[in-house]
């Protein structure tokens, strides 16, 4: 350096440990850097290097945790496929419930795989929250649907690992108020789950803890309030238990769980807030916007594109099931009313409807009715017609003496209960023509081969022909050679993504509904999957989101029942 120039080497430590040599050849405005500033500069500089050191850590820490999950993510895909066939093996049932004469052994058996098939779908679904939170992934309400908070609660209670049997009988959940939420079922399920491992982490310090899980309904607001008789928080740390990496009192706690919790129910729409006094007792008050038919126009809408054009028949009086009949006039469904059976029998053996609803008291008297049409007596297209029984006291798990095989569904007719039991039987596919999707051709593309053969299982259940390809360059030579009525299709893959073999397949059957198979992704990709294909379907896959994803986006009125509309008028 040259005699005037200042000169000042400054080493920088962390930990004892040198990390950095701040240099600085000349001071700006001349002269020599007083001890003062150089003890100031060296101060700043310190902290200044433990917050980049720390973020290194961080980073490094989200990458081996990412690639983790990642590498969790193909044998959890192998067991849930494994289990699916002993599943469909053994059992080849679609619900939870066995033939009467099963031994008891087999209904035990049938209940464990359940449980497992249960256990895995969830693990895969937090790994995919875990990924899509690690890569700076938004909580996106494009997948939100209408949950009951108390139903989803009781689910979460049921799928809780509890580390001891007795844990379990601590908790007392609201058996009779509810209210529908709009939302995700993994992330509200998530928020109960890190509650509840929040309050069941000091259980042995504090053996009589009692957990109560309330819900309250009001003019503005529902709210599910989560109280803890355990050690409650310090007052001087109330104020930051939602900070981003903030934990107290616990050394396995990583300070996220909480502030992730509150960006899920702002994405809800909703608040937590949480009250507490050390010593005494914890309250957590998740707050959730007020949905109903005049507020939720979003939910009627999509109503609305499912079911547009629809013909329905309502049977009964439906005097107490008001509601339901100024909403499918609000759907804008063409609807026929007759009051009893036997006027029932004689419409539809000459008139045609996409679906039926019977009032439930019609619905126990009708068996023989139904029967009769499930026969083909009344013609092929009566044979095929989905029937509803609607009820208005609560329960769709009805018995109606030998018409519970014949009827498609139940739905629930109070104002409260309307919009969440409508959204079900339209995504499981319950007002779709019996057998609607036997016979579809139905293309699986994507690289892993199990994922492959668990949703080619799923398929060929239903009756569907399943098409299978590794890449998107297979998937465009199978739809050059096939008719193809439905793509799933995955997005990172070799030799062709999943974009670029969309671009080619739209020039080929730019008809064909194309949904994106997704695990974690950014903006950029949900943006892309938004603006080239129908929809998406989340990994990992469940058989009911993927059926409800086929029958939502496949055409399913068959032409005769339009073409014999021509000659009769609606009533």
């Amino acid at each position: 350096m040259a005699e005037n120039d200042s000169a000042l080497v400054l080493p920088i430590f962390n930990d004892d440990v040198i990390t950095h040599l701040f240099m600085v050849s000349k001071k700006n405005e001349g002269g020599i850097f007083s001890q003062e500033e150089i003890s100031a500069l060296q101060l700043v500089l310190e902290q200044s290097n433990k917050f980049i050191y720390a973020e290194d850590e961080i980073r490094k820490s989200q990458l081996l945790a990412g690639s983790i999950a990642h590498e969790m993510k193909n044998p959890l895909s192998k067991i849930q496929y494994h289990f699916e066939r002993i599943d469909a093996d053994l059992f080849d049932l679609d619900t939870s419930s066995l033939v009467p004469y099963a031994s008891s052994e087999m209904k035990t058996l049938y209940q464990n795989i359940c449980e497992v098939k249960s256990a895995v779908q969830l693990g895969s679904k937090f790994i995919e929250v875990i990924l899509n939170e690690l890569q700076g992934g938004r909580i996106s309400p494009d997948s939100f649907r209408l949950f009951s908070a108390r139903e989803l609660i009781r689910q979460s209670l049921n799928d809780y690992n509890f580390e001891h049997a007795s844990s379990k009988h601590l908790i007392s959940l609201d058996p009779h108020t509810d209210f529908i939420f709009k939302g995700d079922d993994t992330l509200y399920s998530f928020i109960i789950f890190n509650l509840l491992n929040n309050s069941l982490h000091y259980i042995s310090e504090f053996p009589e803890m009692k957990i109560s899980i309330r819900l309250s309904t009001g003019e503005r607001h529902n709210k599910v309030i989560f109280t803890d008789t355990g050690p409650g928080i310090n007052a001087s740390r109330l104020p930051y238990i939602f900070d981003e990496m903030y934990t107290s009192g616990k050394n396995n706690g990583n300070g996220l769980g909480l502030a992730y919790c509150q960006r899920v129910m702002t994405a809800f729409g909703g608040n937590i807030s949480c009250r507490s006094e050390a010593g005494k007792f914890t309250e957590f008050t998740l707050s959730f916007p007020i949905i109903n038919s005049t507020y939720d126009r979003e939910t009627v809408q999509r109503f609305k594109r499912a079911l547009k054009g629809k013909y329905c028949l309502l049977v009964g009086e439906f005097s107490s099931s008001l509601k339901l009949t100024v909403l499918l006039y609000e759907l804008n469904i063409k609807i026929t009313k007759v009051e009893s059976i036997k006027e029932m029998m004689h419409i539809l053996s000459f008139r045609h409807f996409d679906f039926v609803f019977i009032d439930e008291d019609i619905t126990r008297q009708s068996a023989n009715a139904i029967k009769s049409i499930r026969c083909g007596e009344l013609g092929s297209i009566a044979q095929i017609t989905p029937i509803i029984s609607c009820t208005n006291n609560g329960s769709t798990a009805q018995s109606y003496e030998g018409a519970d095989n014949l009827i498609q569904g139940v739905i629930d007719s109070r104002e409260e209960e309307l919009l969440i039991s409508l959204q079900h039987i339209i995504e499981n596919g319950q007002l779709k023509p019996l057998g609607n999707l036997i016979g579809k051709k139905v293309l699986v593309v994507d690289d892993m081969l199990v994922n492959r053969l668990l949703i080619k299982g799923y398929l060929e259940n239903e009756g569907i022909i399943c098409f299978q390809a590794e890449n998107g360059k297979k998937a465009v030579e199978t739809v050059m050679a096939e008719q193809i009525d439905f793509i799933l299709m995955d997005i990172r893959m070799p030799v062709m993504d999943g974009f670029e073999a969309t671009k080619e397949i739209r020039k080929i059957s730019p008809s064909t509904p194309i949904v994106a198979l997704t695990g974690e992704y950014g903006e950029d990709v949900a943006t892309t999957i938004t603006l080239t294909m129908e929809d998406h379907l989340t990994k990992p896959i469940t058989k009911k989101r993927l059926l409800q994803k086929i029958n939502k986006h496949l055409k399913d009125t068959p032409l005769s029942l339009r073409n014999t509309r021509l000659y009769y008028s609606a009533m």
